[in-house]
């Protein structure tokens, strides 16, 4: 039964689908290691603010791509674009569970030895019924965690991410000044797909525009780790990832833009 909650774990990292993650370094001039650490803390803090998963939802990973070069620009006194980011994953902590159930099964086999060793077949008995416990709590908890199992949630958090998106009206989730979530049907029935832009500047008036454009800084950012734009991209279940969108503090990303 302790292979069963293996398999639930491996069942849960296949189905996730990996997005493409450059590589954050690349030719150019070399970015102190205080201004990389700058960079993750600004993302460590984005990451805080999409606050707490869905009820049911573990944190099961979190990859940095932080970048290790800049590129210079042609105006003096100005930065070209760095590209940084993270890609977390959230779903159904099933190894937690199954380290439990080792740990108590190498506890059981500890005590069983030691009884053993001494002739003490009252405790070995004992131990006996315990080890058939033992087995009922692991089918009980093989089969609780395949009932309670949550499809995942990939989240990517991008800086300076420059596109486009064409603005169906009935796919706008949320929108404030300088921020717009857009939701997209899933091919497989109840996921969706949400990105929400963050560009205090492309984004300020949401509520007239038929197309979101955050278009590269032709002259340059002000400091080499500044931001001019922010892409979250939530895709799992759709009821859990619109409710989710509506729960990430928007102030506190849009005070990163800078």
């Amino acid at each position: 039964m302790l292979r069963c909650a293996s398999v639930l774990v491996l069942f849960v990292l296949f189905g996730l689908t990996a997005a493409a993650w450059g590589d954050g370094g690349g030719a150019g001039a070399p970015l102190t290691r205080a201004e990389v650490t700058v960079v993750k803390r600004m993302l460590a803090d984005l990451v805080t603010a999409l606050g707490a998963p869905p009820s049911g939802y573990d944190a099961l990973d979190e990859d940095y791509n932080l970048p290790t070069t800049h590129q210079p620009h042609k105006s003096a006194g100005r930065f070209t674009p760095i590209y940084a980011g993270v890609r977390l994953r959230y779903g159904t902590d099933t190894a937690r569970g199954q380290k439990a159930v080792e740990e108590a099964a190498q506890e059981w086999q500890r005590k069983y030895l030691e009884a053993s060793a001494k002739g003490d077949m009252q405790a070995v008995t004992k131990l006996t019924q315990e080890y058939q416990q033992l087995l009922a709590n692991v089918q009980m908890q093989a089969a609780s965690a395949g009932a309670g199992r949550k499809e995942p949630i990939a989240i990517e958090i991008r800086l300076n991410n420059y596109q486009s998106a064409k603005i169906d009206p009935d796919g706008v989730v949320l929108e404030k000044a300088g921020f717009i979530a857009l939701a997209e049907k899933s091919h497989k029935a109840g996921m969706s797909r949400v990105r929400c832009f963050f560009d205090p500047v492309a984004l300020k008036q949401t509520e007239t525009l038929s197309q979101v454009n955050l278009d590269w800084p032709q002259n340059g950012l002000a400091a080499k780790t500044a931001i001019s734009n922010i892409v979250i991209e939530l895709e799992g279940p759709e009821k859990e990832t619109r409710e989710w969108v509506q729960r990430i503090n928007t102030s506190a990303v849009l005070q990163k833009i800078k």
